[in-house]
Protein backbone atom coordinates (compact mmCIF):
# COMPACT_ATOMS: atom_id res chain seq x y z
CA UNK A 1 0.00 0.00 0.00
CA UNK A 2 1.22 3.84 -0.16
CA UNK A 3 0.04 6.38 2.21
CA UNK A 4 0.32 9.73 2.08
CA UNK A 5 1.99 12.04 4.99
CA UNK A 6 0.89 15.39 4.96
CA UNK A 7 3.37 16.55 7.58
CA UNK A 8 6.72 14.90 7.46
CA UNK A 9 8.75 17.56 9.56
CA UNK A 10 6.94 15.91 12.58
CA UNK A 11 8.82 12.46 11.68
CA UNK A 12 11.96 11.33 13.53
CA UNK A 13 15.30 12.13 11.41
CA UNK A 14 18.87 10.74 11.49
CA UNK A 15 21.51 13.11 13.15
CA UNK A 16 22.24 14.88 10.00
CA UNK A 17 21.72 12.46 7.17
CA UNK A 18 18.15 12.39 6.58
CA UNK A 19 18.06 9.15 8.05
CA UNK A 20 15.56 7.91 10.58
CA UNK A 21 17.61 6.56 13.79
CA UNK A 22 17.42 2.78 14.21
CA UNK A 23 14.86 1.73 17.27
CA UNK A 24 16.71 0.12 20.65
CA UNK A 25 17.92 -2.44 20.37
CA UNK A 26 17.56 -3.44 16.75
CA UNK A 27 21.11 -3.46 15.49
CA UNK A 28 21.95 -5.88 17.86
CA UNK A 29 19.05 -8.22 17.00
CA UNK A 30 19.90 -7.66 13.46
CA UNK A 31 23.50 -6.93 13.25
CA UNK A 32 23.50 -7.54 8.97
CA UNK A 33 21.40 -4.76 8.76
CA UNK A 34 24.62 -2.24 8.78
CA UNK A 35 25.72 -4.49 6.07
CA UNK A 36 22.51 -2.39 3.88
CA UNK A 37 23.41 1.35 4.81
CA UNK A 38 24.02 1.85 0.78
CA UNK A 39 20.12 1.49 0.36
CA UNK A 40 19.64 4.54 2.82
CA UNK A 41 22.11 6.49 0.43
CA UNK A 42 20.43 5.29 -2.52
CA UNK A 43 16.40 5.89 -1.29
CA UNK A 44 18.01 9.73 -0.61
CA UNK A 45 19.18 10.10 -4.24
CA UNK A 46 17.81 7.56 -6.62
CA UNK A 47 14.15 6.69 -5.13
CA UNK A 48 14.06 10.88 -3.91
CA UNK A 49 10.56 11.75 -5.51
CA UNK A 50 8.83 9.57 -2.95
CA UNK A 51 9.93 12.26 -0.52
CA UNK A 52 9.13 14.73 -3.20
CA UNK A 53 5.54 13.48 -3.18
CA UNK A 54 5.33 12.65 0.23
CA UNK A 55 4.78 8.89 -0.05
CA UNK A 56 5.75 5.94 1.95
CA UNK A 57 5.55 3.28 -0.39
CA UNK A 58 5.51 -0.67 1.40
CA UNK A 59 3.80 -2.72 -1.64
CA UNK A 60 7.01 -4.28 -2.65
CA UNK A 61 5.23 -7.43 -2.97
CA UNK A 62 3.05 -5.79 -5.62
CA UNK A 63 5.88 -4.00 -7.68
CA UNK A 64 9.09 -2.31 -7.16
CA UNK A 65 10.26 1.26 -8.01
CA UNK A 66 12.35 2.33 -10.89
CA UNK A 67 15.81 4.28 -9.54
CA UNK A 68 16.31 6.96 -11.29
CA UNK A 69 19.67 5.79 -13.27
CA UNK A 70 16.81 3.46 -14.97
CA UNK A 71 14.53 6.10 -15.84
CA UNK A 72 17.71 8.10 -17.23
CA UNK A 73 19.01 4.92 -19.15
CA UNK A 74 16.01 4.49 -20.89
CA UNK A 75 15.26 7.99 -21.81
CA UNK A 76 18.78 8.35 -23.53
CA UNK A 77 18.31 5.20 -25.14
CA UNK A 78 15.12 6.20 -26.71
CA UNK A 79 16.42 9.62 -27.45
CA UNK A 80 20.32 8.46 -29.12
CA UNK A 81 18.70 6.03 -31.43
CA UNK A 82 16.10 4.51 -34.00
CA UNK A 83 14.31 1.74 -33.43
CA UNK A 84 12.53 -0.61 -35.43
CA UNK A 85 10.19 -3.54 -35.58
CA UNK A 86 13.07 -6.49 -35.23
CA UNK A 87 10.72 -8.95 -37.94
CA UNK A 88 12.34 -6.53 -40.51
CA UNK A 89 15.30 -6.40 -42.49
CA UNK A 90 16.91 -2.58 -42.17
CA UNK A 91 19.56 -0.85 -39.62
CA UNK A 92 16.63 0.27 -37.20
CA UNK A 93 15.36 -3.26 -36.96
CA UNK A 94 18.51 -4.81 -36.81
CA UNK A 95 19.31 -2.00 -33.56
CA UNK A 96 16.39 -3.57 -32.18
CA UNK A 97 17.04 -6.98 -32.71
CA UNK A 98 20.74 -6.57 -30.87
CA UNK A 99 19.35 -4.92 -27.76
CA UNK A 100 16.68 -7.42 -27.33
CA UNK A 101 19.16 -10.36 -27.90
CA UNK A 102 21.45 -8.95 -25.20
CA UNK A 103 18.59 -8.17 -22.61
CA UNK A 104 17.88 -12.12 -23.40
CA UNK A 105 21.53 -13.01 -22.27
CA UNK A 106 21.55 -10.41 -19.51
CA UNK A 107 18.66 -12.68 -18.16
CA UNK A 108 20.03 -16.25 -18.46
CA UNK A 109 23.44 -14.55 -16.74
CA UNK A 110 21.48 -12.95 -13.93
CA UNK A 111 20.26 -16.48 -12.86
CA UNK A 112 23.88 -18.27 -13.97
CA UNK A 113 22.16 -20.02 -16.49
CA UNK A 114 24.17 -21.53 -19.55
CA UNK A 115 22.23 -20.43 -22.43
CA UNK A 116 23.43 -23.92 -24.05
CA UNK A 117 21.12 -24.98 -21.24
CA UNK A 118 18.12 -22.32 -21.28
CA UNK A 119 16.27 -20.14 -23.04
CA UNK A 120 14.39 -16.68 -22.12
CA UNK A 121 10.98 -16.44 -23.91
CA UNK A 122 9.51 -12.92 -23.32
CA UNK A 123 5.74 -12.62 -22.18
CA UNK A 124 3.69 -10.14 -21.08
CA UNK A 125 4.38 -11.03 -17.36
CA UNK A 126 4.53 -14.17 -15.29
CA UNK A 127 1.06 -14.96 -15.96
CA UNK A 128 1.64 -14.58 -19.72
CA UNK A 129 4.50 -17.28 -19.02
CA UNK A 130 2.11 -19.57 -17.51
CA UNK A 131 -0.08 -19.31 -19.41
CA UNK A 132 2.17 -20.18 -22.31
CA UNK A 133 3.17 -23.25 -20.57
CA UNK A 134 -0.09 -24.50 -19.45
CA UNK A 135 -1.52 -23.98 -23.79
CA UNK A 136 1.64 -26.00 -24.90
CA UNK A 137 2.26 -28.88 -22.19
CA UNK A 138 1.31 -32.00 -23.53
CA UNK A 139 -1.04 -32.77 -20.39
CA UNK A 140 -3.40 -36.20 -21.22
CA UNK A 141 -5.66 -38.68 -19.30
CA UNK A 142 -2.61 -40.60 -17.76
CA UNK A 143 -0.64 -37.56 -16.65
CA UNK A 144 -1.17 -35.39 -13.42
CA UNK A 145 -0.43 -31.52 -12.90
CA UNK A 146 0.45 -31.34 -8.72
CA UNK A 147 -0.49 -28.26 -7.59
CA UNK A 148 0.57 -26.58 -3.88
CA UNK A 149 -2.66 -25.18 -2.02
CA UNK A 150 -0.47 -21.54 -2.33
CA UNK A 151 -0.03 -21.31 -5.52
CA UNK A 152 -0.90 -18.26 -7.18
CA UNK A 153 -4.52 -18.38 -9.60
CA UNK A 154 -2.28 -18.02 -12.31
CA UNK A 155 -0.14 -21.14 -11.77
CA UNK A 156 -3.79 -22.60 -10.77
CA UNK A 157 -5.41 -21.69 -14.17
CA UNK A 158 -3.17 -24.13 -15.62
CA UNK A 159 -5.66 -26.98 -14.55
CA UNK A 160 -8.42 -25.54 -16.83
CA UNK A 161 -5.68 -26.35 -19.63
CA UNK A 162 -4.79 -29.68 -17.96
CA UNK A 163 -8.78 -30.93 -17.33
CA UNK A 164 -9.54 -29.80 -20.91
CA UNK A 165 -7.00 -32.50 -21.74
CA UNK A 166 -8.23 -35.51 -19.58
CA UNK A 167 -5.79 -35.12 -16.87
CA UNK A 168 -5.88 -35.46 -13.11
CA UNK A 169 -4.90 -32.21 -10.89
CA UNK A 170 -4.09 -33.00 -7.48
CA UNK A 171 -3.47 -29.81 -4.74
CA UNK A 172 -0.88 -30.76 -2.24
CA UNK A 173 -2.20 -29.89 1.43
CA UNK A 174 -0.84 -27.64 4.25
CA UNK A 175 0.20 -29.56 6.65
CA UNK A 176 1.25 -26.98 9.50
CA UNK A 177 -0.58 -24.21 10.89
CA UNK A 178 2.12 -22.14 9.36
CA UNK A 179 0.83 -22.70 5.95
CA UNK A 180 3.80 -25.12 4.64
CA UNK A 181 4.02 -28.33 3.04
CA UNK A 182 5.58 -31.70 4.00
CA UNK A 183 8.45 -32.91 2.32
CA UNK A 184 6.23 -36.62 2.90
CA UNK A 185 3.00 -34.85 1.72
CA UNK A 186 5.34 -33.70 -1.79
CA UNK A 187 6.72 -37.12 -1.90
CA UNK A 188 3.49 -38.88 -1.34
CA UNK A 189 1.90 -36.88 -4.26
CA UNK A 190 4.80 -37.23 -6.56
CA UNK A 191 4.82 -41.18 -6.42
CA UNK A 192 1.03 -41.94 -7.12
CA UNK A 193 0.85 -44.48 -9.69
CA UNK A 194 0.04 -42.87 -13.59
CA UNK A 195 -3.70 -43.11 -14.12
CA UNK A 196 -4.29 -46.55 -15.85
CA UNK A 197 -5.48 -46.99 -19.36
CA UNK A 198 -9.24 -47.83 -18.39
CA UNK A 199 -9.39 -45.23 -16.07
CA UNK A 200 -8.34 -42.63 -18.85
CA UNK A 201 -10.40 -44.07 -21.08
CA UNK A 202 -13.80 -43.36 -18.82
CA UNK A 203 -12.42 -39.82 -17.55
CA UNK A 204 -12.27 -39.34 -22.17
CA UNK A 205 -15.56 -40.75 -22.78
CA UNK A 206 -17.03 -38.99 -19.48
CA UNK A 207 -16.27 -35.36 -20.29
CA UNK A 208 -15.76 -35.58 -24.25
CA UNK A 209 -12.01 -34.12 -24.04
CA UNK A 210 -9.94 -34.56 -27.07
CA UNK A 211 -6.62 -35.99 -25.49
CA UNK A 212 -4.72 -36.58 -29.02
CA UNK A 213 -4.31 -32.47 -29.27
CA UNK A 214 -0.71 -32.05 -30.98
CA UNK A 215 -0.21 -35.94 -31.58
CA UNK A 216 -1.59 -36.65 -34.68
CA UNK A 217 0.07 -36.86 -38.08
CA UNK A 218 -0.38 -33.19 -38.74
CA UNK A 219 1.63 -32.29 -35.51
CA UNK A 220 4.26 -34.99 -36.41
CA UNK A 221 4.27 -32.79 -39.52
CA UNK A 222 4.85 -29.36 -38.50
CA UNK A 223 7.29 -30.79 -35.22
CA UNK A 224 9.15 -32.31 -38.36
CA UNK A 225 9.28 -28.80 -40.04
CA UNK A 226 9.95 -27.20 -36.66
CA UNK A 227 13.21 -29.66 -36.46
CA UNK A 228 14.62 -29.04 -39.76
CA UNK A 229 14.38 -24.92 -39.16
CA UNK A 230 15.98 -25.32 -36.02
CA UNK A 231 18.89 -27.64 -37.83
CA UNK A 232 19.27 -25.11 -40.12
CA UNK A 233 19.73 -22.60 -37.71
CA UNK A 234 22.89 -24.66 -36.35
CA UNK A 235 21.74 -23.45 -32.51
CA UNK A 236 21.95 -26.49 -30.02
CA UNK A 237 18.72 -27.84 -29.02
CA UNK A 238 17.35 -30.92 -28.03
CA UNK A 239 15.48 -32.50 -30.79
CA UNK A 240 12.10 -31.74 -31.34
CA UNK A 241 10.50 -35.73 -32.49
CA UNK A 242 8.00 -37.08 -30.08
CA UNK A 243 10.06 -40.65 -30.41
CA UNK A 244 13.14 -38.99 -28.63
CA UNK A 245 11.56 -37.29 -25.75
CA UNK A 246 10.54 -39.54 -22.75
CA UNK A 247 7.22 -39.67 -21.46
CA UNK A 248 6.75 -37.56 -18.12
CA UNK A 249 4.56 -38.62 -15.83
CA UNK A 250 3.05 -34.87 -15.40
CA UNK A 251 3.57 -31.12 -14.25
CA UNK A 252 4.64 -30.54 -10.54
CA UNK A 253 4.29 -26.36 -10.19
CA UNK A 254 4.44 -24.62 -6.50
CA UNK A 255 6.00 -21.10 -5.87
CA UNK A 256 9.54 -20.42 -4.44
CA UNK A 257 7.85 -18.20 -1.95
CA UNK A 258 4.23 -18.26 -1.97
CA UNK A 259 2.50 -15.18 -3.10
CA UNK A 260 -0.05 -15.62 -0.06
CA UNK A 261 1.85 -16.31 2.65
CA UNK A 262 5.51 -15.90 2.19
CA UNK A 263 6.67 -18.84 2.76
CA UNK A 264 9.32 -20.17 1.20
CA UNK A 265 9.74 -24.12 -0.16
CA UNK A 266 12.48 -26.16 -0.78
CA UNK A 267 14.19 -26.00 -3.90
CA UNK A 268 15.18 -29.54 -3.41
CA UNK A 269 11.52 -30.82 -4.26
CA UNK A 270 12.72 -29.69 -7.91
CA UNK A 271 14.69 -32.82 -8.31
CA UNK A 272 12.88 -34.73 -5.95
CA UNK A 273 10.24 -34.34 -8.95
CA UNK A 274 12.58 -35.01 -11.31
CA UNK A 275 13.39 -38.07 -10.34
CA UNK A 276 9.89 -39.17 -9.91
CA UNK A 277 9.30 -38.46 -14.16
CA UNK A 278 7.61 -34.75 -13.50
CA UNK A 279 8.60 -31.48 -15.06
CA UNK A 280 8.32 -28.74 -13.14
CA UNK A 281 7.21 -24.99 -12.97
CA UNK A 282 8.69 -22.75 -10.09
CA UNK A 283 6.54 -20.04 -9.79
CA UNK A 284 9.82 -17.20 -9.15
CA UNK A 285 7.86 -14.04 -9.18
CA UNK A 286 7.79 -13.43 -5.49
CA UNK A 287 11.15 -14.67 -4.75
CA UNK A 288 13.42 -13.90 -7.07
CA UNK A 289 13.32 -9.38 -6.26
CA UNK A 290 15.01 -10.28 -2.92
CA UNK A 291 16.47 -13.73 -3.47
CA UNK A 292 19.64 -15.42 -5.15
CA UNK A 293 18.60 -18.08 -7.80
CA UNK A 294 20.87 -20.08 -9.30
CA UNK A 295 19.68 -22.37 -12.35
CA UNK A 296 23.22 -24.06 -12.39
CA UNK A 297 22.50 -25.65 -9.49
CA UNK A 298 18.54 -25.90 -9.15
CA UNK A 299 17.46 -26.56 -12.13
CA UNK A 300 13.71 -26.51 -12.85
CA UNK A 301 12.10 -26.95 -16.14
CA UNK A 302 9.95 -23.83 -16.56
CA UNK A 303 10.43 -20.31 -14.22
CA UNK A 304 7.95 -17.73 -14.39
CA UNK A 305 9.14 -14.21 -13.81
CA UNK A 306 7.84 -10.34 -13.88
CA UNK A 307 10.05 -7.32 -14.52
CA UNK A 308 8.27 -4.90 -12.26
CA UNK A 309 8.58 -7.08 -9.10
CA UNK A 310 12.09 -6.78 -9.26
CA UNK A 311 12.84 -3.18 -10.56
CA UNK A 312 9.53 -1.71 -11.00
CA UNK A 313 9.99 -0.55 -14.91
CA UNK A 314 9.56 -1.75 -17.44
CA UNK A 315 5.70 -2.82 -17.02
CA UNK A 316 4.82 -5.46 -19.24
CA UNK A 317 7.81 -7.53 -19.75
CA UNK A 318 7.89 -11.04 -18.29
CA UNK A 319 9.82 -14.03 -19.10
CA UNK A 320 9.88 -17.52 -19.42
CA UNK A 321 12.64 -18.98 -18.59
CA UNK A 322 12.56 -22.66 -19.76
CA UNK A 323 14.91 -25.46 -20.15
CA UNK A 324 15.97 -26.59 -23.76
CA UNK A 325 15.32 -30.24 -23.49
CA UNK A 326 11.57 -29.83 -22.37
CA UNK A 327 10.97 -27.54 -25.40
CA UNK A 328 10.73 -30.76 -27.49
CA UNK A 329 7.40 -31.55 -25.12
CA UNK A 330 5.57 -28.68 -26.05
CA UNK A 331 2.81 -28.29 -29.05
CA UNK A 332 1.48 -24.80 -29.77
CA UNK A 333 -1.96 -25.17 -30.53
CA UNK A 334 -1.57 -21.99 -33.21
CA UNK A 335 0.43 -19.81 -34.35
CA UNK A 336 1.15 -16.29 -35.39
CA UNK A 337 2.95 -13.73 -36.74
CA UNK A 338 6.75 -13.75 -35.33
CA UNK A 339 6.13 -17.55 -33.70
CA UNK A 340 5.90 -19.18 -37.40
CA UNK A 341 9.04 -19.32 -39.87
CA UNK A 342 6.50 -20.61 -42.89
CA UNK A 343 2.99 -20.91 -43.41
CA UNK A 344 0.75 -22.24 -45.88
CA UNK A 345 -2.40 -21.22 -47.42
CA UNK A 346 -3.09 -23.52 -49.97
CA UNK A 347 -1.32 -26.48 -48.39
CA UNK A 348 -2.72 -25.33 -44.78
CA UNK A 349 0.32 -26.30 -42.97
CA UNK A 350 3.23 -24.16 -41.25
CA UNK A 351 6.72 -24.44 -40.01
CA UNK A 352 7.45 -22.87 -36.49
CA UNK A 353 10.10 -20.19 -36.15
CA UNK A 354 12.98 -21.91 -34.07
CA UNK A 355 13.89 -21.89 -30.44
CA UNK A 356 12.44 -18.80 -28.56
CA UNK A 357 11.13 -17.50 -31.04
CA UNK A 358 8.15 -20.42 -31.81
CA UNK A 359 6.53 -19.04 -28.06
CA UNK A 360 6.95 -15.19 -28.95
CA UNK A 361 3.77 -14.24 -30.57
CA UNK A 362 3.74 -10.77 -32.76
CA UNK A 363 6.32 -7.98 -32.27
CA UNK A 364 7.98 -8.49 -28.82
CA UNK A 365 7.99 -5.05 -26.33
CA UNK A 366 11.73 -3.96 -28.27
CA UNK A 367 11.10 -0.67 -26.97
CA UNK A 368 10.52 -1.61 -23.31
CA UNK A 369 12.92 -5.11 -23.50
CA UNK A 370 16.18 -3.34 -23.54
CA UNK A 371 15.35 -1.74 -20.08
CA UNK A 372 15.65 -5.39 -18.62
CA UNK A 373 19.40 -5.13 -19.22
CA UNK A 374 19.84 -1.70 -17.36
CA UNK A 375 17.35 -3.01 -14.65
CA UNK A 376 19.15 -5.96 -13.97
CA UNK A 377 22.67 -3.91 -13.80
CA UNK A 378 21.05 -1.58 -11.18
CA UNK A 379 19.68 -4.53 -9.05
CA UNK A 380 23.27 -6.54 -9.50
CA UNK A 381 25.13 -3.37 -8.39
CA UNK A 382 23.54 -3.21 -5.17
CA UNK A 383 23.49 -6.74 -4.62
CA UNK A 384 20.74 -8.90 -4.31
CA UNK A 385 22.21 -10.50 -1.16
CA UNK A 386 22.34 -7.16 0.18
CA UNK A 387 19.11 -6.56 -0.47
CA UNK A 388 17.83 -10.29 0.90
CA UNK A 389 19.59 -8.82 4.27
CA UNK A 390 17.57 -5.87 4.30
CA UNK A 391 14.66 -7.21 3.54
CA UNK A 392 14.71 -9.90 6.22
CA UNK A 393 16.10 -7.39 9.21
CA UNK A 394 13.27 -5.63 8.28
CA UNK A 395 10.45 -8.20 8.07
CA UNK A 396 11.75 -10.13 11.47
CA UNK A 397 11.87 -6.64 13.21
CA UNK A 398 8.01 -6.08 12.23
CA UNK A 399 7.53 -9.52 13.30
CA UNK A 400 8.86 -9.00 16.62
CA UNK A 401 7.43 -6.11 17.50
CA UNK A 402 4.17 -7.40 16.68
CA UNK A 403 3.82 -10.10 18.62
CA UNK A 404 5.32 -8.01 21.69
CA UNK A 405 2.60 -5.68 20.89
CA UNK A 406 0.06 -8.29 20.93
CA UNK A 407 1.49 -9.81 24.74
CA UNK A 408 1.34 -6.39 26.29
CA UNK A 409 -2.14 -5.50 25.81
CA UNK A 410 -3.52 -9.43 26.57
CA UNK A 411 -4.02 -9.90 22.29
CA UNK A 412 -3.22 -12.88 20.29
CA UNK A 413 -0.18 -12.86 18.62
CA UNK A 414 -1.27 -15.86 16.41
CA UNK A 415 -3.08 -13.08 14.64
CA UNK A 416 0.30 -13.08 12.44
CA UNK A 417 0.86 -16.03 10.09
CA UNK A 418 4.53 -16.78 10.34
CA UNK A 419 7.72 -16.56 12.02
CA UNK A 420 10.17 -13.99 10.86
CA UNK A 421 12.78 -16.33 9.72
CA UNK A 422 9.69 -17.82 7.51
CA UNK A 423 7.99 -15.40 5.99
CA UNK A 424 11.04 -13.95 4.40
CA UNK A 425 10.29 -10.33 3.44
CA UNK A 426 5.75 -10.99 3.20
CA UNK A 427 3.97 -10.32 5.90
CA UNK A 428 0.05 -11.30 5.61
CA UNK A 429 -2.36 -11.52 9.04
CA UNK A 430 -5.25 -13.91 9.45
CA UNK A 431 -8.15 -11.35 9.91
CA UNK A 432 -9.64 -11.56 6.51
CA UNK A 433 -8.17 -13.79 4.85
CA UNK A 434 -7.77 -17.05 6.90
CA UNK A 435 -11.41 -17.11 5.81
CA UNK A 436 -10.30 -18.17 1.53
CA UNK A 437 -8.25 -21.03 3.40
CA UNK A 438 -10.85 -22.69 5.61
CA UNK A 439 -13.00 -22.57 2.55
CA UNK A 440 -10.36 -24.31 0.31
CA UNK A 441 -10.84 -20.96 -2.07
CA UNK A 442 -7.57 -18.50 -2.75
CA UNK A 443 -7.76 -14.42 -2.83
CA UNK A 444 -6.20 -12.72 -6.23
CA UNK A 445 -3.61 -10.79 -5.18
CA UNK A 446 -0.44 -9.67 -7.35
Amino acid sequence: MTTTLHERSGLPGGAGNGRWPEPPGFLSAYSGYRSTALLDRLRATEYSYLDAAGHVYLDYAGAGLPAQTQLAAHAERIRGGVFGNPHSENPASAASTELVERARLAVLAHFNAPPEEYVAIFTPNATGACRLVGETYPFGPRTRLVLTQDNHNSVNGIREFARSRGALTQYVPFSSPELRVDDDAILQALALPRPGPLGAAWRVARSGVAPWAGRGSRARRQRSLAEEGIRDAGRPVAALSAGAVPRRRGLLAYPAQSNFSGVQHPLRWIQTAHEHGYDVLLDAAAYVPSNRLDLSVVKPDFLPVSWYKLFGCPTGVGCLIARREVLGRLWRPWFAGGSVYLASVQGDWHALAPDEARFEDGTVSFLQIPDLESGLAWVNSIGIDRIHQRVMSLTGWLIDRRAGYCRGRDLHPDRMLLQPRRCRGRVRTNQGRLAHSAAGTRPDHG
